[in-house]
């Protein structure tokens, strides 16, 4: 998923139930004006790099943990968390520094009102 920027495509991702009606909910008919795969607007595929720190598996959960530069040299710590449903493993959050959950900050928003309008 992280090593398809480098070929510049980075490639879809399924979420969970939940976190797809959180996405919904908080996004409404709007756009995110940011990529919360690697924390950017724009990255460097050329340049871009990820270094796994770690895979835990607890159950039905799954988190990596890596560090990400998206070419411009500053590496940033990440976090995917993952959730096994009808046995796939759909993408259930996003962390970052800067933004421990993305799921918990989309959850607190108002409807339509997180990202970009339409």
């Amino acid at each position: 998923m992280i090593a398809s920027y480098r070929k510049d495509k980075p490639s879809d991702f399924v979420l969970s139930s939940d976190f797809d009606r959180t996405w919904s909910r908080a996004l409404g008919k709007g756009g995110l004006d940011f990529d919360p795969l690697c924390n950017c607007q724009d990255y460097d595929a050329a340049k871009f790099r990820h270094r796994m720190k770690s895979i835990e598996l607890a159950g039905n959960t799954a988190t990596a943990k890596f560090d990400l530069d998206a070419g411009w040299g500053d590496w940033s710590p990440m976090r995917l968390t993952f959730v096994r449903e009808r046995g796939d493993w759909l993408l259930d959050d996003i962390g970052s520094k800067d933004m421990p959950s993305l799921k918990r900050d989309m959850a607190k928003a108002a409807p339509g009102s997180y990202g970009i309008g339409e």
